[in-house]
């Protein structure tokens, strides 16, 4: 019985150390998706490009991720992924917003750091820096 009452204490500290991290109004809807690339006329998918996308939609912060273009507030398509050596790697990217049910464009977005990762991060905090001088 003890075991149990100390799991569910420490579930229950865990639960509040995480969720101010995610407190708060959220931004809006937002669909990310890799830009594909084309040679002789066929297009084909970069591995690396959606390797980035999955790691922004784990990042998305106060985003909430929405499955097509459709649903969502703003379109970020990853255009490029670089690496400049063997640790840093750079991300492009768009974001485009809905107005009257059509995208315009935003703005484009550079973000670097070591490592896939920690660039998607920055990459988010770029959108979310975006929307929130836009004033959503």
């Amino acid at each position: 019985m003890k075991k149990l009452t100390l799991v569910v204490a420490f579930a229950a500290l865990s639960a509040l150390q995480v969720s101010p991290l995610y407190a708060g109004e959220k931004l809006g809807k937002v669909f990310i998706k890799a830009s594909s690339s084309i040679v002789d006329g066929q297009q084909f998918a970069d591995q690396d490009k959606e390797d980035s996308v999955k790691d922004m939609k784990e990042r998305a912060g106060k985003f909430v991720v929405v499955d097509s273009e459709k649903e969502a507030d703003y379109l970020v398509i990853v255009v490029e992924r670089n690496r400049r050596d063997s640790v840093k790697v750079e991300l492009v990217a768009t974001i485009s917003f809905k107005q009257n049910g059509q995208w315009k464009p935003g703005t484009r977005l550079i973000a670097s750091s070591n490592g896939a990762g920690m660039a998607a991060r920055r990459m988010m905090g770029q959108v979310n820096d975006w929307v929130e001088a836009r004033g959503k």
